[in-house]
């Protein structure tokens, strides 16, 4: 675990610093670049996928309404991406049943675990050593197959929309994110367009 710790420390260390250093107009751009890293993974699925695509409707609405509802205003953005990622989750899992050809084997998974591990080793390495035989649970291995994209999409939106300056040059970069992931657009490039976009919006407004 010491080689993860120390990149995943010295990249913390680093963008606080380069936080600390860059001009606004840049860590305002570069804000949206997780997010629109989430929309890569999540747009290209949910195309394929209408089942996924309402899993991730589901987690955007429940985002939104724990978000902007005021009875909910005491719930923290953590627990808000978990209650609607569970319950996104659920939902798919028992009103759209994934096949068991639809599972992840074990070859495809294997270098997504080996990254994962080294990122947060743990948490991916519990459930390795608790559970001792194949899951044949049909509703918990649908429950599984949605968590990736409603935990991310929960994650985005409406979180998005608040990592610039303003929520113009936020809307640009989301729209430009869900359009080159839309195109099946790499991870980096996405991210990257996204930030390019708001970088164009900023620069306007500025001249403006």
């Amino acid at each position: 675990m010491i080689l993860p710790i120390i990149g995943w420390t010295s990249g913390t260390f680093l963008g606080a610093f380069l936080g600390n250093v860059l001009p606004t107009i840049l860590t305002n751009a570069l804000g949206v670049a997780l997010y629109g890293m989430f929309i890569a993974v999540v747009i290209p699925k949910s195309v394929e996928d209408h089942h996924v695509l309402a899993a991730v409707i589901l987690a955007v609405i429940c985002s939104m309404v724990l978000r902007y509802v005021p009875i909910f205003s005491g719930i923290s953005s953590g627990f808000a991406i978990i209650i609607c990622t569970v319950i996104a989750s659920a939902a798919a899992a028992i009103l759209f049943p994934v096949k068991e050809e639809e599972y992840m084997d074990f070859m495809t998974f294997l270098p997504y675990l080996i990254v994962m591990a080294g990122v947060t080793y743990l948490i991916r390495a519990i459930p390795l050593v608790l559970v001792k035989h194949k899951i044949k649970n049909r509703f918990l291995n649908s429950f599984l197959y949605y968590i990736p994209y409603t935990v991310l999409a929960s994650m985005t939106f409406p979180a998005i929309l608040y990592a610039t300056g303003s929520k113009l040059s936020a809307t640009a970069g989301l729209i430009v994110a869900i359009l080159l992931a839309y195109r099946k657009k790499s991870l980096i490039v996405v991210a990257t367009g996204a930030c390019a976009a708001v970088l164009v919006v900023e620069v306007g407004m500025m001249l403006l």
